[in-house]
């Protein structure tokens, strides 16, 4: 699917409800670098942040529930019932 352009330049992905939503990336891409998963109208994602600012901050995000980071990837853990492990500052999945 192919986003809309605003008036800003920034990329919006919709779902058919024209809720923010997409599955392989960000629904929202805005010019100066910021980034916003969604899943149908949530903030969402399953693979890292659903907030990401340009100036590094990022924020995590599972259907609208905000996490701190060690949080996050606990109920990541819990939901995928596999063993994580974080190497070079990056989680990655150990079955």
């Amino acid at each position: 699917m192919n986003p809309e352009i605003d008036k800003y330049g920034h990329k919006l992905w919709h779902d058919s409800d024209g809720k923010y939503h997409r599955e392989d990336g960000p629904a929202i891409e805005e010019v100066d670098g910021r980034k916003y998963w969604y899943k149908h109208g949530k903030w969402h994602r399953e693979d890292g942040p659903a907030i990401e600012y340009a100036d590094g901050n990022k924020y995590y995000y599972l259907e609208d529930i905000q996490y701190t980071e060690k949080e996050y990837w606990k109920k990541i853990k819990e939901l995928n019932k596999c063993k994580l492990f974080k190497l070079n500052d990056i989680y990655i999945d150990w079955i």
